[in-house]
Formats: C-alpha cells, sequence, structure tokens
C-alpha cells in the first residue's frame, strides 16, 4: 500500500516539504527507490516473525550484519562516494541492503528451519 502512495505522489511528495526545484526534483527521483525500498523491508519484518517465531531468533543477528554491515553500507559508500552518485547510490546501497536481509531470510526460512520439528514442538507447548 505504502509503495503505490508512494508512486502515486511522485511528482508532489517533495513540494509537501520545500519549494526549492532541485530538492524537489532530487525527492522524485528517490520515490521509486524507496518504494522498492518498502517492499524489502515488509518482507524481511513479515520473516523477521517468522525467525522468531520458530525458535531460530540466535541466527537473526548474524543475518542482519551481513546484509547491512558487509553488504548495504560497503555499497552505499562505494555507490556514493567512489562513483560519486550521490543521495541516490546511499539510498540504493541501504535498499541493496535491505533486500539483501529479506532474501536471506527467505533462503534461511525455506531451507533451514525444520519445519516438522518446529510444528511438534509447538503442538506439545500448552497456552
Amino acid at each position: 500500500m505504502h509503495t503505490i502512495l508512494f508512486y502515486c505522489i511522485l511528482k508532489a511528495w517533495g513540494g509537501i516539504f520545500t519549494n526549492d526545484i532541485v530538492v524537489m526534483r532530487q525527492v522524485a527521483s528517490l520515490v521509486t527507490l524507496m518504494a522498492i525500498y518498502v517492499i524489502g523491508d515488509g518482507g524481511q519484518t513479515a520473516l523477521t516473525g517468522v525467525v522468531i517465531g520458530s525458535g531460530y531468533q540466535q541466527y537473526g543477528g548474524f543475518i542482519v550484519l551481513v546484509a547491512y554491515f558487509v553488504i548495504g553500507i560497503p555499497v552505499s559508500y562505494v555507490l556514493c562516494f567512489k562513483y560519486d552518485w550521490g543521495v541516490y547510490g546511499l539510498c540504493l546501497g541501504l535498499v541493496i541492503g535491505t533486500w539483501s536481509h529479506f532474501l536471506f531470510y527467505m533462503i534461511f526460512c525455506s531451507c533451514f528451519i525444520n519445519w516438522k520439528q518446529v510444528a511438534r514442538k509447538a503442538s506439545t507447548q500448552k497456552l
């Protein structure tokens, strides 16, 4: 829903906060990128609940460290400063970090969680 809202008000979003045309154009160029970010962020948020609820929360910290500190922040730095992409490169790196977080959680939930064991453990717990 947020993605659709962001995209629908693409041109007007910056005008809410400023009258500076340069800032408004910069914001308009980032809105599509932020819409993509919101999709990945929603997915990783949902999968965070799955990982915690299935009892594997000890692996979440490692996944977050890799996704953001090994992938997202270095990519942001390189795109922003080395390739001179400015704010767009900075945001793109963080979008890549968020999508890495989401994809790592998808792989973890699909391949490494023993769902039969989790279901058996859940069925024996008293409410």
